[in-house]
């Protein structure tokens, strides 16, 4: 989604119609419904990063202090593409970690088992 955000700005569409086509292909039901009410959020005046902060289980700490790093420098789409890039990388080293340690815990549980039927 972020990539998606920040493709969209890059192009020139508002940041208003840029969540509003992103709503509309987003499958995620909570996503969809944060979307839709940041959209109302912002045309009541609150800023991007604020309306996001009212969803903390969908954008965390670091995602809202980019936004708002962003908006006050100018350059948002800069700085969502800078956070996709950073979510990805975070998202495939934590998935290498769960691959490069499920063979490991296979061999403790299997030596546990192993060894109480031994005992």
């Amino acid at each position: 989604m972020t990539q998606q955000l920040s493709t969209l700005l890059k192009a020139g569409i508002s940041l208003l119609r840029a969540l509003e086509m992103m709503s509309h292909n987003v499958t995620h039901p909570q996503l969809i419904t944060a979307l839709k009410q940041i959209q109302i959020d912002l045309l009541n005046g609150l800023s991007f990063q604020s309306a996001l902060r009212e969803y903390p289980h969908l954008f965390n700490d670091l995602f809202c202090e980019m936004v708002l790093s962003g908006e006050e420098t100018g350059c948002l789409d800069v700085m969502l593409e800078k956070l996709s890039h950073y979510l990805l990388q975070s998202q495939q080293l934590k998935q290498d970690i769960k691959s490069t340690l499920s063979y490991p815990m296979t061999l403790l549980v299997v030596s546990c088992v192993v060894i109480s039927i031994i005992v």
